[in-house]
């Protein structure tokens, strides 16, 4: 297979082309690249649905038996390190690989972590499942995440940005919404294992979609942006093998366990944050005005880890919430607990046809991103509000009605619909056009570290505390919230004094 590191293509030809095929307004490109996205996601939710139970239920039952604090721990760690992984798969795509390789590479490592843990049995089938899944899902993300927004560079295209990442993002939430749906039922009814081969059946259809779907995608995808020479790709191999090394001491010295890997992956994503920025920063292909747009994109990357926190935190405190708090009984059916994430799901797909339409219809007048994420933050904040306020409704001991629940779960499905693409938009119109595919791993570290986070914070959550914990998690986010009015507040005053200057 010939892969071109040529630098130089001609995106008016392409667009040309993307303009005559329209795929509901939007590049016929997008299809495709949704659709793998769909079945990554998919596979991807149904596991994290699961992942927490899987670690923490009795052998009995089918699980490892381990401790709720460690499972939340490592399903947090498993998260963060998805999203972390992120931006080697983007500097390989920006540096060594073009984007659609690197996008069939990592669905087929995904596919095949996958098949892992649905065939080999105990704690080494899942180490070695979600590391393959880890790796792969980080070579395929911020590749897709920027092939989306390559099918916008045009200038006639770049109004419809937003939109489109909006009905992207709410294309692939069809695949979050059934994960869970699938994967509950399969380990409820046969077990887990069952549950782990369909995610792997699901990534496998994925890769069939790409493969269906390969001409549609952007030229650009063809090439490398910025090639790395030959003797940097020796000293990227070395690098590799010394991770790897460093990794086995540190795990058979017992420096890392189990119990302790969540505060080594905050630590790594810290550094990982600082190094990916000045990267871009003091890089010489990045223009000025090209730098000024990733530094004013930090106010929002940080917003980005304060919701994705409390957000990810489904899979974790509200994981545990839901199977020990939540009397999920309706009539004769009990409802499994992993389903919890397909109600937000649900709810975000309804309202991600509703924006992006509504921003199509409307083109180039898009309120100020500051203002929208903080709307979403207090969204959020007011689900965890709900959540401080049931215990006092129904008494203490007393498991909370399903109901009320899918009513704050409804407000995490709104508010993420809001803030996620936005924040996938926004990074996408900061990246600058020597690393687009670094700038997406640079969002995706939001969620590495809110993963983490949420596996660091649930270890606090017990239900003698639940109404402290929840009532400060809504303030954390309105915090956050103010702190975003208050910069476009600022922003607006400065360009009107400006303007009468």
């Amino acid at each position: 297979m010939e892969i071109s590191t040529q630098q130089s293509f001609t995106p008016v030809n392409e667009n040309s082309r993307i303009r005559s095929d329209g795929f509901f307004g939007h590049p016929k490109g997008l299809l495709p690249i949704g659709g793998v996205e769909l079945w990554e996601r998919l596979s991807f939710y149904g596991l994290q649905g699961i992942l927490a139970y899987f670690i923490y239920y009795s052998v009995s039952h089918g699980g490892l038996g381990l401790d709720q604090s460690t499972a939340v721990g490592i399903t947090g760690s498993y998260g963060a390190g998805v999203y972390l992984i992120q931006p080697v798969g983007a500097w390989i795509a920006d540096r060594v690989i073009a984007p659609r390789y690197v996008t069939l590479l990592g669905a087929t490592v995904v596919m095949t972590g996958h098949v892992m843990l649905a065939l080999l049995s105990g704690l080494s089938g899942l180490l070695v499942g979600l590391a393959l899944i880890v790796i792969g899902t980080g070579l395929l993300t911020p590749t897709v995440y920027a092939m989306v927004g390559a099918l916008y560079v045009d200038a006639n295209r770049t109004r419809d940005r937003d939109s489109g990442f909006y009905l992207f993002y709410g294309g692939i939430q069809i695949g979050a919404f059934l994960g869970p749906i699938v994967t509950g039922y399969l380990q409820t009814r046969v077990g887990f294992h069952a549950a782990f081969s369909a995610a792997a059946i699901g990534m496998a259809l994925g890769i069939v979609f790409l493969l269906c779907g390969w001409k549609l995608l952007p030229a650009s995808s063809r090439v490398v942006p910025n090639p790395i020479s030959r003797a940097g790709r020796l000293m990227v191999v070395a690098a590799a093998v010394f991770a790897v090394l460093l990794m086995s001491v540190l795990v058979s010295s017992s420096t890392i366990t189990l119990a302790n890997i969540n505060h080594y992956v905050l630590v790594l994503v810290a550094i990982v944050v600082v190094l990916c920025f000045a990267n871009i920063i003091r890089s010489k292909e990045v223009s000025n005005s090209e730098r000024q747009k990733v530094v004013r994109f930090i106010p929002i990357f940080f917003a980005s880890v304060v919701f994705e926190l409390f957000f990810l935190s489904l899979f974790t405190t509200l994981a545990i919430y839901a199977d020990t708090r939540v009397d999920l009984a309706l009539g004769s059916w009990e409802v499994p607990p992993s389903y919890i994430s397909s109600v937000v799901v649900l709810t975000g797909i309804t309202f991600s046809i509703i924006i992006s339409a509504t921003l199509k219809r409307h083109g180039g007048r898009r309120p100020s991103a500051f203002i929208v994420l903080g709307i979403a933050l207090c969204g959020l904040a007011m689900a965890y509000a709900l959540f401080a306020i049931y215990p006092l409704f129904y008494g203490e001991g007393n498991k909370i009605g399903v109901l009320p629940v899918v009513l704050s779960l409804a407000l995490f499905g709104v508010a993420q619909i809001t803030f996620t693409p936005l924040v996938m938009s926004q990074a996408s119109e900061a990246a600058p056009r020597s690393h687009q595919a670094s700038m997406m791993a640079i969002y995706s570290l939001t969620m590495a570290a809110g993963s983490g986070l949420s596996g660091f914070v649930a270890q606090y959550y017990s239900e003698e505390n639940e109404i402290i914990f929840f009532a400060l998690s809504a303030c954390a986010i309105l915090v956050m919230a103010i702190a975003l009015f208050a910069i476009n507040f600022s922003k607006a005053r400065a360009n009107n004094s400006a303007s009468a200057g």
